[in-house]
């Protein structure tokens, strides 16, 4: 073999895209009636979906049409996640208070629910000074209730997360015709089980958690079927079922979010 030369290797194009590979990870049963939430500093949410969805509803819904494994295509939207905990953290951390992820839901779980919401992806959480204050901010722009402290602060940034996937989620029902019956969250985010039961409850629909390294693992699985030494996606996703930890939520207070939070009719006016 010359120098620079290469034996015979196998070339295997997986779902190259990190958001496609994660999505073959999601060990979904349900054929059609699922969605999901890619979880991490930014939020993916969508559907797997056999054809691209290019309506006038779509385009003003700002949802985006991606190629995914098995001749599928996912159509989502892309949202704000964590970033606004994560920047938060970083905020207190400068002024001389680091608190770690579990230290941090504690504190938002202690709070009080409902004190006020806020628009993810507002040009004012981009990328401020100061994430806490830009909360307080917009919260005081808005006519709400200020946060006083850092418990509350994070629960109206994951009470919001939380609400801004039900009204995704639901733009994706209407757009398919068709309900969402289980969700599906994949990635780091799907860690934080605050936020995993507020999405199961703004929602009202099943949750269903891991894995955590989907990007991985969907690249993986995607080798493997390439390689011949799995068949199909429905069979990567069994064996990711029963070889990864998964959990599920349920709706717990639906009511609540319709009635004492009023979430609703107050996300309507960001």
């Amino acid at each position: 073999m010359k120098p620079g030369q290469l034996r015979k290797v196998p070339v295997i194009a997986p779902a190259s895209h990190d958001t496609a590979s994660a999505i073959v990870a999601v060990p979904a049963i349900n054929k059609d009636r699922w969605a999901f939430i890619s979880s991490g500093t930014w939020s993916v949410v969508g559907a797997e979906v056999s054809a691209p969805i290019i309506t006038r509803e779509s385009f003003q819904f700002n949802i985006v049409n991606e190629r995914a494994a098995g001749r599928k295509f996912i159509a989502v939207s892309n949202i704000t996640g964590l970033w606004i905990v994560q920047e938060c953290r970083k905020a207190w951390e400068r002024e001389g208070e680091r608190l770690d992820w579990s230290q941090m839901v504690n504190l938002a779980e202690s709070a009080k629910p409902f004190t006020a919401f806020i628009e993810p992806d507002d040009k004012a959480f981009g990328n401020p000074p100061d994430m806490p204050q830009a909360i307080i901010e917009f919260c005081k722009n808005t006519g709400q209730k200020l946060p006083r402290d850092k418990g509350t602060i994070i629960r109206i940034a994951l009470e919001s997360l939380a609400l801004k996937y039900k009204k995704t989620v639901k733009k994706i029902e209407g757009l398919q015709g068709k309900p969402v019956e289980v969700l599906h969250i994949v990635g780091g985010g799907a860690q934080n089980k605050l936020l995993n039961q507020l999405t199961a409850d703004a929602t009202g629909k099943t949750v269903v958690t891991g894995p955590i390294e989907a990007t991985a693992i969907g690249n993986i699985v995607m080798q493997a079927i390439g390689t011949g030494y799995l068949k199909s996606i429905a069979e990567a996703r069994e064996i990711i079922r029963s070889s990864f930890e998964i959990k599920t939520y349920y709706p717990e207070n639906k009511r609540d979010w319709a009635k004492k939070g009023g979430a609703d009719e107050r996300f309507k006016s960001f």
